[in-house]
């Protein structure tokens, strides 16, 4: 029979003491779901140390109950499960805790708060300041092509934080690396401030780009699968630290979330980059459809949840 376990802040339930302070860095689940023995559930940084939190049996993941980001006190409530089968005994540890894992550096991967907003922008800019869309949009920037390739990206940040989408970045101790852009599979309308700041858009980046802009995106959104699915808007690395494998972690995290989420059928992208598409096809990905947008070629790819 199902009985519900409360999983705290506590040596006991995960397996091992905790130096404080400690900080809950990600949630590796989602809410609503069956794990599996020795799952990952969560990254925690306990006075400096990073651990992954895995639990210990066949659960369903009933409620979250803390936030990225948040600093944890003893004992506090971190998350309810129900398990099946006997009553875990008293004293059972519910989970395990391993050293944090150090794939692309020692990188974290999280979600991002509109608190971040400013940093997501400075990576995004550094990652796609030669990207062939930009080039394409901006075209006629000139000498403002910096200032107006920020307010783009800036706008593409505030669709997801306005409408509580993912925005999921890497960090490497505590500097931001890579982060992503991401839509959920539910459509969330604008929100009045939102509209407002679109309205101010081709003021800010050019009559000719905002509609270069909005041409790309209607001609490219066609190009995917019908089912609703996750759209990966945008993912890049400051370029320094390309090639360590940070996109592919939020690769991986973006992949979790579709796969626990019931509403969603899997992952699609756009690239414009002929290098990328040997890329996304290793993560999963195959080519759903090609189209040439103006003075590029871009191609739409989807992975199926599962692959």
């Amino acid at each position: 029979m199902p009985f519900r376990c409360d999983i705290r802040l506590d040596a006991t339930n995960l397996g091992g003491p905790i130096a404080e302070p400690a900080r809950l860095e990600a949630w590796l689940i989602e809410p609503k779901r069956i794990v599996e023995p020795e799952t990952p559930i969560a990254l925690l940084d306990a006075a400096g140390r990073h651990l992954e939190v895995r639990i210990r049996f066949r659960c369903f993941i009933e409620r979250l109950a803390a936030a990225e980001g948040d600093v944890l006190q003893a004992d506090q409530l971190l998350l309810q499960v129900m398990a099946d089968g006997e009553e875990i005994p008293s004293g059972f540890a519910y989970c395990t805790l391993q050293q944090g894992d150090d794939r692309g550096g020692g990188v974290t991967v999280l979600r991002l708060t509109d608190a971040d907003r400013e940093r997501v922008i400075d990576v995004l800019a550094a990652a796609f300041h030669g990207y062939p869309v930009m080039r394409y949009v901006l075209s006629d920037a000139g000498a403002g092509y910096g200032r107006r390739l920020r307010a783009l990206i800036g706008y593409f940040c505030d669709a997801r934080f306005s409408r509580g989408w993912p925005v999921l970045g890497a960090r490497r101790g505590s500097d931001l690396v890579a982060a992503a852009l991401v839509s959920a599979p539910v459509y969330v309308p604008p929100s009045p401030a939102l509209e407002e700041e679109r309205a101010r858009m081709p003021d800010r980046v050019g009559h000719g780009a905002w509609e270069r802009m909005a041409r790309y995106e209607r001609e490219s959104s066609g190009l995917g699968p019908g089912a609703p699915h996750y759209f990966l808007g945008m993912i890049g690395v400051i370029p320094r630290e390309q090639g360590r494998g940070y996109a592919g972690r939020l690769l991986e995290r973006l992949h979790a979330m579709s796969e626990a989420d019931p509403a969603s059928t899997g992952v699609s992208l756009s690239t414009e980059d002929p290098a990328n598409v040997s890329y996304y096809e290793r993560a999963g990905y195959r080519v759903l459809a090609e189209a040439d947008v103006g003075a590029i070629h871009t191609w739409c790819m989807f992975r199926p949840d599962g692959e």
